[in-house]
């Protein structure tokens, strides 16, 4: 696998470990935010997210209802203008309405044509009414019984069948009518049978089978579809604010004309029920945080019924697949994107969250719960992946940033990731580009300034020249006295390592007359500098001992770029390349060939080249080609032609004189030439 190839593995591989803890940490913190929510830890986010059903002081902000009452549902409430028209026993008032009034109701409701009744009633007084008001049940089959209790004196039913309980009850009690007996101690006692609120994750079947029987017996008489209690998470929808129905007094109705019913009750859904007693079944509207009469629970959700507008709650499931996808996707996301854009993908995700919420809940009438979806989408796995970063992997590169600061451009101390760094000891193999620069005749100037001037003179040159480095991507490696050493192509991986390195040295070139202005300006004589370029593989890394070590590189490149660097010297020449930079840079510089030559201790030649400049340079281009043909010559062996053609501009041009010698040495038996390869006898 090539480098490149394995750092990028490494980096996946990495951002993946990270992703992985982000996301297991939000969820934790998902899961256990739902599980302080179920337990009702904080009533102020269960006020604010939570749809309520029965007994709650509100509908949420998001889920506030957006339905209207339909026009085919009307209420006979059983007021205490009723109570006291009909009956009253002291200050505590029963519901004890002889049996003939509720029969001569029923006969007035039929005819005016309604579709149905529904008494949400406990007939528990015994009347002597009570075989005629069963032959006018017996009449209908389109009367719903939501409670009754047979007392004979002797049975109060409380369970779901009346046979069962109470065996001495005639069988052709209300035989022809759709009765539904509950337990009276467990429902009707309390009003509020389930509140989301407090248990927003328990089953909602039981609620639905008991407490609804009435609206759903009422809804079949016509074939409404009805849903399957077994499988739906059902929850009763509220069409508007308390008292939308159409009401009228139990004891008004009984004196209205048959045109007076036709007109308030014809084609309707009647409901008969309590209103304002003292024995009030009553509760809390989630809509408004009023009182409403109970039977206006059967209303809404024999509405629901009529307009295929129930609310179905969102599996639990799936509502946990939701979390963990959102979760996922936003970890993703944060995480990878930079820190800016992440504040405005939350709001995003906020807006998307609850459009979606919106539109299930107002068009499918699916009831998602938001709260955990918030979570998941930046509530938690924002600030969460925010603060991991900046504690963790934010860190990691602090510390790299603190490490390379002082020699490696800032830029590019950003583009160091953690996979192309192993900051332990220890390296790798890479290409990179070796840079060596050094003063000509350091030792001979520094004798002849004092320390001060010394001191300027270094501390102004390599500032400058470092600077160049620096901003041209390299990695500072070391000062060796007046040598600057710098490589390019690590620790960021940089596949125009190469032309940074020879950029670097022209730069260098050119801010060098306004240096040397400035020193002798000050008293000092000008100086000049040689740099030396090789690029190839070598070991780069961390390298010293366990406690204390440098980034640097190590291998025959940065033996061959100093030795160009001296080489400069010999040819009388400023910049040196070698064969494998001239490779790597193609034709963007203007090169010249200078020699093949195999430097001390090995066998193998290589070619060097001396950098010009950018490839319009065209300064002494006849001395170039001339130079050319007589290496051509050289290299076939023919050293008297090539000598010629150098001594022609030895004047002019060091390296013809260099290799006009060497011909002669050649030719005098003093220097052998293998293959047109010169070996080196000195550093």
């Amino acid at each position: 696998m090539r480098v490149s190839d394995r750092i990028e593995y490494m980096k996946k591989l990495r951002n993946l470990k990270h992703i992985f803890a982000i996301t297991l940490i939000s969820l934790t913190l998902i899961f256990g935010s739902i599980m302080l929510f179920s337990l009702e830890f904080s009533n102020a986010i269960n006020w604010f997210f939570v749809y309520r059903t029965t007994g709650g002081v509100w509908q949420d902000y998001f889920y506030t209802h957006t339905l209207r009452p339909s026009s085919d549902i009307a209420i006979i409430a059983i007021d205490e203008h009723t109570i006291n028209t009909l009956q009253a026993t002291g200050d505590q008032k029963m519901l004890t309405i002889p049996k003939s009034k509720y029969r001569d109701l029923v006969e007035k409701l039929e005819w005016a044509w309604v579709k149905g009744i529904g008494f949400d009633i406990i007939f528990q007084n015994s009347d002597p009414a009570e075989n005629e008001f069963s032959q006018t049940l017996d009449t209908y089959d389109n009367i719903v019984i939501a409670t009754m209790r047979y007392d004979g004196g002797k049975c109060i039913t409380d369970t779901i069948w009346l046979e069962e309980t109470c065996p001495g009850a005639p069988r052709s009690m209300y035989k022809n009518t759709k009765w539904w007996i509950v337990d009276i101690d467990t429902v009707y006692s309390r009003p509020t049978i389930y509140d989301i609120s407090h248990t927003p994750y328990q089953s909602w079947k039981t609620w639905t089978q008991i407490l609804m029987s009435l609206p759903i017996e009422l809804a079949k008489i016509w074939g409404f579809r009805i849903p399957n209690s077994s499988n739906d998470q059902v929850l009763n929808p509220f069409f508007g604010q308390p008292y939308s129905y159409p009401t009228a007094s139990f004891i008004d109705v009984l004196s209205m004309s048959r045109v007076e019913l036709i007109a308030n009750f014809a084609g309707k859904y009647i409901l008969i029920g309590e209103s304002g007693t003292l024995i009030h079944d009553s509760l809390v509207s989630p809509v408004t945080g009023t009182m409403m009469d109970g039977v206006e629970l059967h209303a809404h959700f024999l509405d629901g019924l009529l307009q295929n507008k129930m609310l179905s709650v969102l599996e639990t499931k799936y509502l946990w697949i939701s979390i963990v996808t959102i979760s996922l996707v936003t970890v993703i996301l944060y995480f990878l994107l930079p820190s800016y854009l992440s504040p405005i993908l939350a709001i995003v995700m906020m807006g998307c969250i609850l459009w979606i919420s919106r539109y299930l809940y107002d068009v499918e009438r699916t009831l998602v719960d938001i709260f955990p979806l918030f979570l998941a989408g930046g509530f938690l796995t924002f600030p969460i992946t925010f603060i991991y970063r900046f504690f963790v992997v934010d860190r990691e590169r602090r510390y790299i940033e603190n490490a390379f600061g002082h020699y490696i451009d800032p830029k590019m101390v950003k583009m160091i990731d953690m996979e192309e760094v192993d900051l332990t000891l220890g390296g790798e193999q890479r290409e990179v580009t070796v840079f060596f620069s050094d003063i000509a005749g350091f030792t001979t100037i520094s004798e002849a300034l004092g320390t001060r001037d010394l001191f300027y003179l270094m501390s102004s040159y390599l500032s400058r020249m470092t600077d160049i480095l620096i901003r041209e991507g390299g990695t500072l490696d070391k000062y060796i006295g007046d040598a600057v050493m710098g490589f390019f192509g690590a620790p960021v991986t940089q596949s125009d390592h190469a032309i940074r390195a020879c950029r670097t040295a022209l730069e260098m070139r050119k801010i060098l007359p306004g240096f040397n202005q400035e020193i002798v300006e000050r008293g000092m004589a000008p100086i000049e500098f040689r740099v030396g370029i090789a690029t190839g593989d070598v070991m780069v890394g961390n390298i010293g001992s366990s406690d204390h070590f440098n980034y640097t590189v190590l291998g025959d490149t940065v033996n061959l770029a100093s030795r160009l660097e001296a080489m400069g010297k010999e040819y009388g020449v400023w910049t040196i390349i070698s064969g494998g930079t001239l490779a790597q840079v193609g034709d963007i510089f203007a090169v010249r060939e200078l020699d093949t030559i195999a430097v001390k201790w090995k066998t193998e030649g290589v070619k060097i080249y001396e950098l010009l400049g950018l490839l319009w340079y065209t300064t002494d281009s006849a001395m170039y080609e001339t130079y050319a043909q007589a290496l051509s010559l050289y290299q076939t062996g023919s050293y008297m032609e090539a000598r010629k053609l150098w001594e022609t501009q030895v004047a002019i041009d060091p390296p013809s004189r260099v290799m006009a010698l060497r011909c002669t040495e050649v030719l005098e038996g003093r220097v052998h030439i293998e293959d047109g390869v010169y070996h080196m006898t000195h550093k």
